[in-house]
């Protein structure tokens, strides 16, 4: 006769190994019903976005080889899963159906790698208004449930790392299992993928959340740029330069590169790039605490002056400008070679700025373009400042020589930006 407490012990085993099981169908219950749903969202994209956009593309204000390089790397996606559906449903193994056909999961490291190319073309599509109705009037189909087309393209995305975790529990509530180890291993391969741009493609997304909220066409400058990140957004009150220097409310974005401010109604009024920006106090003893100026290459008549609801509120603003302006600086001289490096810490009116991407990329203003005309191109002492900063504490660029100026050539900025 067995020990009271030795049947107990096996009795308890019994009931883990069982929750465990449990657990398990529960498990792959739900991959399959993830799965089925994932394949019904992707076919209702086909047919209620794709499908009309590819028959007949002038109808919406598109052209077709912009429709083309939408979808050509998730319709792949949609085809390969009405089979992975069926092998699961079949199997009910997600290990073993990963594991037959991991190689064709690669196809999404392809999407990832062009997604940003694509919410990028949808920005500029969107500037028709025959395609941006039929986007408003496809999301309220009922296939759609309200979905734009922008929320069934980061599926995708969403759906790998679902499988990640889901063959995660699935390792902690079995036994030692190679097949469940080795599709893992390919799940997490290009998981990292995902994950690395995850952060990288919700910014997009915000970027062209903002440019569709301003509702007129005065941006003069494509606000979707794969360098641009969105730090702090709020609400200010703007003082013009009338002589009644009258308070406005102006909803205000800080970008890594620009600020941008429209109204309250969502109305473009205006940006300016970073690297022109000086931020300075208020001139006056009254309000000092919750006003500061934004000063412009250093002509007072152009200052922008921003006033807060609080004096926390107008150092989080002003703590967040400089350090997106320092940022901003760091960024430019990493993108100089060696020898222009040297030769701009030199000081030496002849560097060649065009090698910087940033610079090539950067849509300055047209106050800034007007005021390097008029003053010859004068780098922005903000610039000269952090240059020795970072020279005085890395020491990695080389020359001590502080007492020279430094300049850039207006000509050259200005022909690298119309050159891009």
């Amino acid at each position: 006769m067995r020990p009271a407490g030795a049947v107990e012990k096996n009795w308890g085993k019994h009931r883990a190994e069982r929750a465990n099981l449990d657990k398990r169908d529960k498990l792959i219950q739900e991959v399959i019903d993830t799965e089925r749903s994932y394949v019904a969202s992707l076919q209702t994209m086909a047919a209620q976005y794709a499908a009309p956009l590819k028959e007949n593309p002038q109808k919406y204000g598109v052209k077709r080889e912009q429709v083309a390089t939408v979808f050509e790397n998730i319709d792949p996606i949609a085809a390969f899963h009405l089979i992975f559906l069926v092998e699961l449903e079949k199997e009910r193994n997600l290990a073993k159906v990963i594991i037959r056909f991991g190689d064709f999961l690669k196809m999404y490291t392809t999407f990832i790698s062009t997604y940003d190319k694509v919410v990028r073309l949808l920005g500029q599509m969107r500037k028709s208004s025959k395609f941006t109705r039929f986007l408003d009037e496809t999301r309220m189909h009922v296939e759609c449930k309200g979905l734009d087309l922008m929320s069934f393209m980061i599926m995708p995305i969403q759906r790998i790392p679902r499988y990640e975790l889901l063959l995660r529990e699935l390792i902690s509530c079995s036994e030692i299992d190679p097949d469940l180890n080795q599709a893992y291993d390919r799940i997490r391969y290009i998981a990292k993928h995902v994950n690395e741009t995850q952060r990288h493609v919700e910014n997009m997304l915000k970027l062209l959340e903002i440019q569709d909220r301003i509702t007129n066409s005065d941006l003069e400058f494509d606000l979707l740029q794969p360098h641009r990140r969105l730090i702090k957004e709020g609400r200010l009150q703007q003082k013009t330069a009338s002589k009644l220097h009258k308070l406005k409310p102006r909803v205000i974005f800080l970008f890594s590169d620009i600020i941008l401010w429209t109204s309250t109604s969502n109305s473009y009024l205006g940006h300016i790039d970073l690297s022109c920006v000086t931020i300075k106090d208020h001139d006056s003893e009254k309000n000092k605490d919750i006003t500061f100026r934004l000063g412009i290459d250093g002509n007072e008549a152009s200052d922008l002056v921003w006033r807060c609801e609080t004096p926390a509120e107008c150092v989080e603003w002003r703590e967040a400008i400089n350090t997106a302006m320092v940022k901003l600086c760091e960024v430019f001289v990493s993108r100089l070679d060696e020898k222009d490096r040297e030769r701009f810490v030199a000081m030496s009116g002849d560097v060649t700025v065009g090698k910087a991407e940033m610079l090539r990329q950067a849509k300055l203003s047209i106050r800034r373009k007007k005021y390097e005309r008029q003053q010859g191109g004068a780098m922005h002492t903000f610039m000269k400042e952090k240059l020795h900063e970072l020279q005085t504490n890395n020491n990695t660029i080389g020359n001590d020589d502080d007492d020279k100026e430094s300049s850039f050539e207006a000509s050259t900025i200005t022909s690298e930006v119309n050159n891009e």
